[in-house]
């Protein structure tokens, strides 16, 4: 991304080396909401007064900074007072490592030397048995110093359930890694671990959580009521995921909403046939579970990265069926079949010209030969251009929703993105 200025306009040019999420961080970063909660996580916070001083404005908009951090961190049982950030540990906490990874604020600028090099210690030493990108780096850095701090202050904690999703090896196993005794901090950091996708099963115990396990049997039977049977290692792999899921909507309560998009246009696009059924599914299962609704938009974003990744299309949705017929011959009908598999990620099925299959959509470069067929007729330039493929696609989406919606033809789907994304501020 490149910034231009001009007299009247400043563009923002996208050129692949970051994006605008960047202007956004650098927005957090310098902002007086950020060094007031830095003051109060510092312990270094003395009056506004003081505050308006040091950061050279009035005393009115440093009051105003802090009364809004008040109001809107109250939801979440945040609260500052006696100079220091205090209320719900876990929740203070997690607004803090969600914070701290939304900026470009260097450690030293954020913790104390000591934690810092205990710190680097851990993360040098998980390192040698945990692979991590850059990015897992930082927030596993994050991480852990905020729970040595919450350690320090004796306020870290953990839900006695959580710490029964590890086994023995697993806990002794990090134990010996981290080098520490406190049986809260190295669960806590199993479970990060767990969730980042980084231990193996042996690392975990069978799922005994009640709540867990309820969410897991109702999808999964929905799921094959709707489509098909589960069988095998996907089975397997799709209830673990499942409690994957599951295990951080119970026990991490403000950051659920983490880096999910909040575009949705895209997978609607992409997706039909996913997207409409988890529509109705977290209706239907939010309209019976109250206390779901704030959590909408993590359940539908969840659900849906699992069945992309690990549901084959074939298996939900029926095949859109195309005829290739060019007049270059069966030679180049092969080339654009060969092609199709490659530029359309759908559930598609070629089919011969004059069988009695009947065919959605029947591409070909002649003008007017197929007038009067009833399947939609998608005419090309030899060979195709990119506009080609891209209007083809849209048109195989099109038909693929209009499959799925004849089948759920009794059902009505709302427009469910615009009543759920409520994210947290």
């Amino acid at each position: 991304m490149r910034v231009t200025v001009s007299e009247l306009d400043i563009c923002l040019e996208i050129n692949g080396k970051c994006s605008s999420k960047a202007l956004l961080s650098r927005y957090i970063t310098d902002s007086l909401s950020m060094k007031m909660v830095l003051a109060f996580f510092q312990e270094k916070y003395i009056s506004v007064e003081n505050f308006a001083k040091q950061h050279h404005v009035s005393y009115s908009v440093a009051y105003k900074v802090l009364q809004r951090l008040k109001r809107n961190l109250k939801k979440y049982q945040i609260f500052f007072e006696k100079r220091k950030l205090t209320g719900n540990p876990k929740n203070i906490r997690l607004f803090l490592y969600n914070l701290f990874n939304s900026t470009e604020i260097s450690f030293v600028e954020l913790y104390t030397l000591p934690i810092i090099i205990k710190t680097e210690k851990m993360l040098k030493d998980l390192k040698q048995y945990y692979p991590l990108s850059a990015y897992e780096k930082k927030k596993l850095f994050h991480f852990l110093a905020i729970n040595l701090l919450a350690e320090q202050a004796d306020s870290l904690d953990i839900a006695s359930n959580q710490s029964l999703f590890f086994s023995d090896i697993g806990f002794y196993h990090l134990k010996g890694v981290l080098g520490e005794k406190s049986v809260i901090f190295i669960n806590k950091t199993l479970s990060w671990l767990y969730l980042h996708d980084k231990l193996d099963q042996k690392y975990l115990r069978k799922n005994e959580d009640e709540t867990i396990e309820w969410l897991n049997e109702r999808f999964i039977e929905s799921f094959e009521n709707q489509f098909n049977l589960l069988r095998g290692e996907t089975s397997q792999l799709i209830r673990r995921e499942l409690t994957k899921i599951h295990f951080k909507l119970l026990h991490y309560t403000i950051n659920k909403a983490d880096e999910f998009p909040l575009d949705v246009s895209f997978f609607r696009e992409n997706y039909p046939a996913f997207y409409c059924y988890l529509i109705e599914y977290i209706n239907d299962l939010t309209s019976k579970r109250k206390e779901l609704l704030q959590d909408k938009f993590f359940l539908f974003f969840s659900y849906l990265l699992l069945l992309i990744n690990h549901i084959p299309i074939q298996l939900i949705s029926e095949p859109v069926k195309i005829i290739i017929d060019f007049s270059y011959g069966a030679a180049y009908n092969q080339f654009i079949k060969k092609n199709l598999s490659l530029y359309i990620n759908l559930n598609t099925e070629v089919i011969e010209a004059g069988k009695p299959e009947f065919p959605d959509v029947i591409i070909t470069n002649r003008n007017n030969l197929y007038e009067e067929s009833a399947s939609q007729v998608v005419v090309w330039l030899d060979p195709p251009r990119a506009v080609d493929w891209g209007n083809l696609t849209k048109i195989l989406l099109t038909i693929q929703e209009e499959k799925y919606k004849d089948s759920k033809i009794d059902k009505q789907i709302d427009d469910f993105p615009e009543e759920i994304i409520d994210r947290i501020e």
